[in-house]
């Protein structure tokens, strides 16, 4: 009888507050992410905020690696680095994973909030969400992209309030220079919310309707241009943006363009694209600039495609909120109900698990034995994807790269790469240790020298010491 009413009263609750219930859901999911740290990045990103964090001031030159020791870095995520520095003071990279799935869990409530706003069914909309997770699931790991997510969303909510004549219009063109000063401090992207912020003032002014809003929209773009420039690098923040771009396009997948032959891509960017087309024929002008751009750059740039899918989905749930399914949820809403606590007992479930594992780094990408093994203060030729986590566990060890593609540069980037495939003994010339993958090119050539000596190996790479 106890075990009934318990389940009557989160029965109750789940009709009394759906929404909360709705974003409740998602966690679990999140949390299962935060169990895998697969980004090169963050590490080396926890590394540069315990650097800034102990000496009160940013790095300027590189101080890391040895093929690139001393060239100049500007950091496009100091902010960042100093939160997951603090994080993993406090908990260690468990502490990184959890504290940037809760950024992800901030966006997602703003999807539910637009989505509430547009009539959605909370129902509905939480399966949405539930779909795009799981296509989205490799985006959404510890990295300063999970901050872009939840600004250009913050933006989009700040936006729709302002063309809807919700609240004071100064103090919503304010709280979108406030997130834009936040944002560029904490990943200098701040541009692409300044071009989002422009392409809805353009909208705006071609529809009839909303022009009078315009004069408001362009107010909120100065607004964002200021907050832009509120940061440690002045205007050079802009350039950092292209020198990202160029030096990754070519090396790095998800700054390529997007291959519709993939299923994984494809059907994240169809979610963008009938959203796009809902809102066309609603004549939605804010969500019609905004997913046309995000859609639109995805094409061009995989890294983009979060954007467009997360976007398109408070229209999605809403036009899937038709009122024959609204009255068949209602219909049914004891039975749906009962079956959701089931649901969340087994996401539950299989979270559960992860707790052993949280932040872990990727046992298939990373060779933390090896790693261990390293020789102190080694100069080490090592492979893209490891550098990052070198750069953590092993201080001491100086990279031959890394996955700063701005400080390195796109020669040095595809040099490496290259060097992995095809090593000349000029590439090693500085290194005394080399960690690379089991079967690569570099490992054959390393087996066949008689001034290399194998130390170990694992399924993912082998660790070589120069004689």
């Amino acid at each position: 009888m106890a075990a009934r009413a318990a389940v009557e009263r989160v029965a109750a609750g789940v009709r009394r507050h759906p929404w909360f219930v709705a974003w409740l859901s998602f966690l679990p999911v999140l949390f299962i992410r935060a169990g895998t740290m697969a980004e090169s990045d963050t590490f080396w990103q926890v590394r540069t905020g315990i650097l800034t964090l102990s000496h009160w001031s940013l790095p300027t030159t590189d101080p890391y690696s040895w093929t690139a020791l001393g060239r100049p870095w500007r950091l496009n995520s100091w902010g960042f680095n100093v939160v997951v520095g603090a994080l993993d003071h406090i908990g260690g990279l468990a502490a990184v994973a959890l504290g940037s799935e809760a950024i992800v869990a901030a966006a997602l409530w703003v999807v539910l909030l637009l989505a509430k706003r547009r009539d959605a069914h909370p129902f509905v909309a939480a399966v949405s969400v539930h779909v795009a997770i799981l296509l989205l699931f490799t985006f959404l790991s510890a990295r300063p992209q999970v901050v872009d997510y939840l600004a250009v969303l913050l933006i989009v909510l700040l936006l729709d309030d302002l063309i809807g004549s919700r609240g004071r219009p100064w103090r919503l063109v304010a709280a979108i220079g406030i997130v834009s000063v936040l944002w560029v401090n904490l990943h200098a992207t701040t541009i692409m919310g300044v071009g989002l912020i422009g392409a809805v003032a353009a909208g705006t002014y071609v529809l009839p309707s909303t022009r009078s809003r315009t004069p408001w929209c362009l107010a909120a773009l100065l607004a964002a241009l200021a907050g832009m420039l509120a940061n440690p690098y002045g205007v050079d923040v802009v350039r950092q943006s292209f020198e990202v771009a160029d030096a990754s396009t070519e090396s790095i997948v998800e700054w390529q363009r997007l291959d519709l032959g993939d299923p994984g891509q494809l059907l994240p960017l169809l979610v963008g694209v009938l959203g796009l087309v809902i809102a066309v024929r609603r004549r939605d002008v804010l969500f019609i600039a905004i997913l046309a751009a995000t859609s639109v750059s995805a094409l061009y740039a995989l890294r983009m495609l979060p954007f467009a899918t997360l976007a398109a989905l408070p229209l999605v749930a809403s036009a899937a909120s038709t009122a024959v399914i609204k009255d068949y949820i209602h219909s049914r809403r004891v039975m749906l109900t009962q079956g959701v606590l089931p649901l969340m007992a087994l996401l539950l479930v299989l979270a559960a698990p992860v707790t052993t594992h949280l932040g872990r780094p990727d046992p298939d990408t990373y060779s933390a034995g090896l790693v261990a093994q390293l020789p102190q203060g080694c100069h080490l030729f090592n492979s893209y994807p490891t550098g990052g986590f070198v750069i953590l566990a092993r201080p001491d060890v100086r990279v031959s790269i890394d996955s700063r593609n701005d400080m390195y540069g796109e020669r040095l980037v595809n040099s490496a790469d290259r060097a992995i495939k095809r090593p000349r003994a000029a590439d090693l010339a500085g290194a005394g240790c080399a960690l690379v993958p089991s079967g690569s090119g570099a490992a054959r050539w390393l087996s066949r020298r008689d001034d290399w000596r194998r130390v170990d190996s694992d399924a993912i790479a082998v660790l070589y010491v120069r004689r």
